[in-house]
């Protein structure tokens, strides 16, 4: 069996705007990076941007590979709601969005036809590396905003 594929995600709010981004490292070591800026859609802000960021790149890979052959998919993450949505009913019942989050989540994780395996990360090359790209994006998205009104 191939090495698991790694997702490292994360995402951030500033100036009215949310900023997402994923890198993904699969079994034959190449790599997809995206980074995007949009409005919200909710009010939750930073945790939209995350769960975003999830739902995105669990979207590329089935785009671009179907199923993962690895039967894992290693999600690195930061903020401790994007799992505990997935798993408690009682987060998922207070808020459709976190529901919609859930089902999707669950949905996109059967046609992968993988288990899905949450890990927090720390101090992380990686994982500091795509924050350092959303910060950048997002910082370079709300200047050119600023500086064309």
């Amino acid at each position: 069996m191939d090495r698991p594929i790694e997702i490292y995600v994360d995402g951030a709010f500033k100036g009215g705007l949310i900023a997402y981004g994923y890198v993904i490292h699969n079994s034959d070591c190449s790599k997809a990076i995206d980074v995007q800026v949009k409005r919200p859609t909710t009010h939750f802000q930073n945790v939209e941007a995350e769960i975003t960021a999830v739902l995105e790149a669990l979207r590329h890979i089935y785009r671009n590979y179907w199923t993962t052959n690895t039967g894992k998919i290693i999600l690195y993450y930061d903020l401790n709601l994007i799992k505990d949505i997935i798993y408690n009913r009682k987060l998922q019942l207070k808020n459709p969005y976190h529901e919609n989050y859930a089902t999707e989540f669950r949905t996109l994780e059967e046609h992968l036809r993988c288990e899905v395996i949450f890990k927090k990360v720390t101090n992380n090359p990686v994982h500091k590396y795509i924050d350092e790209e959303i910060r950048k994006k997002l910082n370079s998205v709300l200047k050119n905003k600023l500086q064309s009104l």
